[in-house]
C-alpha cells in the first residue's frame, strides 16, 4: 500500500506509520465505522468501485468529513489492488451547514413578518413570497413563481 503526503496528513500520522487499512480504520469515526468496513468489505469482495464519504475522528477529538474513491485494478501479477484518492472535504462540509443554517433563518424572518413580502431576482423572476403575501392572492409559491399575470396596484389618497 501506497500513501501521498497528503494521506499521511488528513489522516493524522506520520511518515513512519506502515500505510495499511487497519491504520485507517483505526481513524474513522465510531459512528461510521460499521458503514465503512462494509464498503471495504464490499469492494474487495466484488472486485467494485468504492466511494463514500465518513468521518475520522483524531487523537486530539476532532473529527474530518473526508471522501474516499477507489476504483479496482489488477496489478501485474493479476491480484487485485485499488488505486484511489482520499480527500479532506471538511470545510466544504462547514460550509454547507453554515449555509443551510442562514437560509433556514433568513426564510423563518421572511415568513413571521406581518405585512406582504415579495422577492423578484434581476431580471424580474419571482424568488419568493411570504405567507401572507401568498394568502392574499390565494395561490402557493409555486404558482405566484410561475405567473405572470397579477396586477399590483398602489392607491394613494390625498385626504
Amino acid at each position: 500500500m501506497f500513501w501521498s503526503e497528503e494521506t499521511f496528513r488528513i489522516f493524522g500520522y506520520d511518515r513512519g506509520t506502515k500505510p495499511a487499512v487497519e491504520a485507517m480504520l483505526k481513524r474513522v469515526h465510531p459512528d461510521d465505522k460499521a458503514m465503512v468496513q462494509g464498503q471495504i468489505d464490499s469492494a474487495t469482495s466484488q472486485g467494485k468501485d468504492c466511494n463514500l464519504q465518513y468521518r475520522l475522528l483524531l487523537p486530539d477529538d476532532s473529527v474530518k468529513h473526508v471522501h474516499v474513491v477507489a476504483h479496482p485494478a489488477k496489478d501485474k501479477a493479476g491480484n487485485l489492488e485499488f488505486i484511489g484518492a482520499v480527500t479532506d472535504i471538511t470545510e466544504r462540509k462547514a460550509a454547507k451547514k453554515g449555509s443551510a443554517g442562514r437560509k433556514q433563518s433568513s426564510g423563518r424572518f421572511w415568513t413571521s413578518r406581518p405585512q406582504q413580502v415579495r422577492v423578484y431576482g434581476p431580471g424580474g423572476e419571482r424568488l419568493y413570497a411570504n405567507r401572507i403575501a401568498l394568502d392574499y392572492y390565494g395561490v402557493s409559491l409555486e404558482e405566484w413563481q410561475q405567473t405572470t399575470d397579477f396586477l399590483f396596484v398602489l392607491v394613494c389618497s390625498s385626504s
